[in-house]
């Protein structure tokens, strides 16, 4: 089930990401990956959800806006 839930999730190519935000896309990047690597490196203007924190936290997200997760 869950799997075919993912299916159903687009997925976006780096160059056409990086070409949507120069364009100046209501692009919002979401980073859930561990605190840990979010630390050493992320991607600048990233906003940090932790993966196992996302359900309960997505009313933090906004709607209007193109959501990206790594």
């Amino acid at each position: 089930m869950a799997e075919a839930a993912l299916q159903t999730i687009p997925r976006i190519d780096p160059d056409d990401l990086y070409a949507a935000m120069q364009r100046g896309d209501h692009i919002l990047i979401v980073d859930v990956r561990k605190p840990e690597s979010y630390r050493e490196r992320h991607i600048a203007g990233a906003r940090h959800i932790p993966g196992r924190q996302l359900l309960e936290r997505l009313d933090e997200l906004p709607r209007e806006k193109t959501m990206v997760f790594y």
